[in-house]
């Protein structure tokens, strides 16, 4: 068909080397704007994973190395994915997870739940294994890996669950804390951060505006919301974190006016756990090319420095910051 194409490209980086291509491929391009970025992880023995999802909703995981090598794609799914939600990714010994969303069954006693899909990889890009961490009756958007769990959300109109589920075959996701008024289509980043989960994700705030929250969970302890992102305009936001010893950072779209077409801007926030609730450092708009700037990434690296990357009219621009992460002073 006469479907679009787009191109997805795999480039590495540092503070101290220029960008260095490691992918480009094809990818079909779905109408609209109701795509995610790709799903990426870092293996052994320097290569990397990353998993697309292209018009057709079926998802390819791809591994490379940094000398430029690629293994022929994998189609792990075994229906539609949705293409809201962006595939995570874990590697595990030899083995790669992969979790996607796959579009509502319309049978069952759940007949609009999406289907969450946890599907293994071996080292030969075969399935090995699949299963449904959510529990009996219950569906799961929003995937993200938190070291060897996978966190998701059974999203609610009121009252929404964030679950954690083991890897392990037949695992079942448990419910670590409720979240009150998520958007649709959520999205979630969580960090750990000593004895500490903090859980970054999207909400709808006062006036029906769309917010960016944070809780924190220690044990059975969750803190009330606290506004990373206040509620400020309409429209989808996105969320991304990476821990360091004692604090996190998370970055965040912020709208820069009420519109739910509104130009986006990234802010940054160093985030401390506390005995009762987070500190949240002051919020800095990162100074990205042009006007509109969303879809923020951020990683760290072991030497401390974070890399931030965003879409801009210029293309895809990356940030690099350090923090006192240790202190957690900002």
């Amino acid at each position: 068909d006469a479907a679009p194409q787009e191109t997805l490209f795999v480039v590495a980086f540092s503070p101290r080397r220029p960008p260095r291509p490691l992918y480009a491929g094809p990818v079909r391009a779905p109408l609209g704007n109701r795509r995610q970025p790709p799903g990426l992880a870092a293996l052994e023995g320097g290569r990397v994973a990353v998993a697309s999802t292209g018009a057709e909703g079926h998802v390819r995981v791809r591994r490379l190395g940094l000398d430029g090598r690629v293994e022929a794609p994998a189609q792990v799914d075994d229906a539609r994915a949705d293409r809201r939600f962006a595939p995570a990714l874990a590697p595990r010994g030899t083995s790669l997870f992969v979790a996607y969303v796959g579009t509502p069954s319309r049978e069952g006693p759940t007949p609009d739940a999406p289907r969450l899909r946890l599907v293994r990889l071996d080292a030969r890009q075969q399935v090995s294994d699949r299963q449904n961490p959510a529990p009996s009756g219950m569906g799961g958007v929003a995937p993200r890996f938190l070291g060897e769990e996978l966190a998701f959300v059974e999203s609610r109109e009121a009252v929404s669950a964030l679950l954690l589920a083991t890897v392990d075959p037949d695992a079942v996701g448990a419910v670590l804390t409720p979240l009150s008024n998520v958007y649709d289509p959520v999205a979630i980043a969580l960090a750990r951060v000593k004895e500490h989960t903090l859980v970054g994700y999207t909400a709808v705030g006062q006036g029906a505006r769309t917010a960016v929250g944070l809780v924190q969970v220690a044990g059975a302890r969750a803190s009330a919301p606290l506004p990373l992102v206040a509620g400020e305009g309409y429209g989808r936001l996105g969320v991304d974190v990476a821990s360091g010893p004692a604090a996190a950072l998370f970055v965040a779209d912020a709208p820069r006016a009420e519109d739910a077409d509104a130009p986006r801007e990234v802010r940054a926030m160093l985030v401390q756990p506390g005995d009762a609730r987070p500190a949240i450092g002051p919020r800095i708009a990162l100074p990205f090319p042009g006007e509109d700037q969303r879809h923020a990434h951020v990683a760290r690296h072991a030497d401390g420095t974070y890399a931030v990357v965003a879409s801009t009219p210029a293309g895809v621009v990356a940030h690099f910051l350090r923090c006192d992460d240790a202190g957690g002073s900002g």
